[in-house]
């Protein structure tokens, strides 16, 4: 089924920008076609903090620079993806979500999607304990422990 808007989750965008197979084919697929795809400053975040910390690598690159995030915000540009701006009312909702997940890039994606009514696509079941619309195809689990990307 095809959704006409959708939000990125911040492994679901290092896959997609680095063709990593993790990414179902399907939803791959359905990124390129969609018209409104959104990446939140929530993503852009969590990738500019982990891979400062060197946890985070995109297609074996490191992100060591405002250089490397300017590159890859300009890939999300160029991929026509719209950026997902944190307002007050997403920052207010986050703390107050269900569920004990406490990551707080995860809980902010999931405000977001819940309030802009817009499916987050994320192989992380943890949001469905949320409330939150998930999009996922494949049975491909995230891997654990290691640096995504690569």
């Amino acid at each position: 089924m095809g959704y006409r808007v959708m939000l990125l989750d911040t492994h679901v965008l290092i896959w997609y920008l680095t063709g990593d197979p993790q990414l179902p084919q399907k939803l791959k697929e359905q990124i390129t076609a969609e018209p409104l795809v959104y990446v939140s400053a929530a993503v852009i975040w969590e990738i500019a903090i982990k891979g400062s910390m060197g946890k985070l690598e995109l297609g074996g690159k490191p992100i060591n620079s405002t250089q490397t995030m300017d590159q890859i915000r300009q890939e999300c540009i160029e991929q026509q993806f719209l950026m997902l701006d944190i307002n007050a009312a997403h920052a207010a909702a986050a703390p107050f979500l269900k569920g004990a997940h406490k990551d707080p890039f995860d809980r902010m994606l999931a405000a977001q999607a819940i309030q802009e009514a817009v499916p987050l696509v994320s192989a992380d079941p943890v949001f469905d304990r949320m409330g939150v619309q998930r999009l996922w195809t494949g049975t491909t689990r995230r891997r654990t422990g290691a640096i995504i990307g690569t």
